[in-house]
């Protein structure tokens, strides 16, 4: 919680009152206490693909033993540097709920303009086939 991070600012704070894009369900679960700093680093610089970033973080992850899906979030907020870290405390005052609302918010600032016009183009493409049953053809556009 934002109390044991920022005890001083914290104090200053109404009680309750969020700061920050962070608005995870609580309790909050503690964070490992293990070594921390093999986790991958992200810059935002164009250097490192957000996938292959989110890959290496989820490997970390499960290194470190990491089960809480608030827990995965709050190590991801600390893997960003730079360009990426700055995007990230700028985002709207509440803006990530969870780890499906980090990664995408995460991909869609980071993930190259190609990457987007190549799955634009792939969506505008697929049909389902008269056999198919629905739940095939949904599987099959949700791996797009």
């Amino acid at each position: 919680p934002l109390q044991a991070v920022f005890p001083r600012m914290a104090a200053q704070l109404p009680w309750g009152q969020r700061v920050g894009p962070l608005a995870l369900t609580q309790p909050l679960h503690e964070l490992p206490r293990g070594n921390r700093k093999n986790f991958p680093k992200f810059k935002g610089d164009g250097k490192v693909h957000p996938d292959e970033h989110i890959a290496a973080f989820v490997v970390a992850c499960g290194v470190l033993g990491v089960e809480y899906e608030d827990v995965s979030v709050r190590l991801f907020v600390e893997t960003l540097q730079d360009n990426a870290a700055d995007w990230f405390y700028h985002l709207p005052a509440g803006a990530i709920t969870d780890w499906d609302t980090m990664r995408t918010q995460f991909e869609n600032r980071f993930k190259p303009a190609e990457d987007v016009h190549a799955l634009l183009a792939q969506v505008s493409q697929i049909k389902k086939d008269s056999q198919e049953p629905m739940r095939e053809f949904v599987a099959r556009f949700n791996r797009l």
